[in-house]
């Protein structure tokens, strides 16, 4: 994750609140210095395979945590979860349950923006576990 802005979110296709936000994940673009992670918790990949062929695909990448072990690591609290992780490894932004239209727009797009923006110093912040499930392709 170092050396990019990180968008990590916590979904599964069995989760009423992922499907409803799911389309609005779509307002954080794909540019330059952005990395935008999917980690599709507990699911099946048939499930989530039929989930973004039927509502998109906004990620980058996505990732599996079939054992919730990326997400006992994260400490998560359910699903949705999502993070803006700045370019050296720290939490700069994180939300329980599902992102709104207005979220997105007034938050994390400005927040985005900046840290892509700044110079790799960061801020006093949490540093980023991540497990090999929740990196992987």
């Amino acid at each position: 994750l170092k050396g990019n802005v990180t968008f990590v979110v916590f979904f599964a296709s069995w989760c009423p609140g992922c499907v409803a936000e799911h389309p609005s994940l779509s307002l954080v673009e794909a540019r330059q210095g952005l990395l935008r992670l999917g980690v599709a918790v507990q699911d099946k990949d048939s499930s989530l395979a039929r989930m973004l062929k039927k509502k998109g695909n906004p990620f980058d990448r996505i990732g599996a945590d079939r054992d919730g072990q990326a997400s006992n690591i994260w400490n998560l609290r359910g699903v949705p979860e999502s993070f803006v992780i700045d370019k050296e490894g720290r939490i700069r932004f994180h939300h329980s349950g599902g992102l709104t239209t207005t979220i997105i727009q007034k938050e994390i797009l400005p927040l985005i923006d900046s840290l892509i923006a700044e110079r790799s110093e960061g801020a006093d912040s949490k540093k980023v576990p991540m497990s090999e499930d929740a990196s992987a392709d």
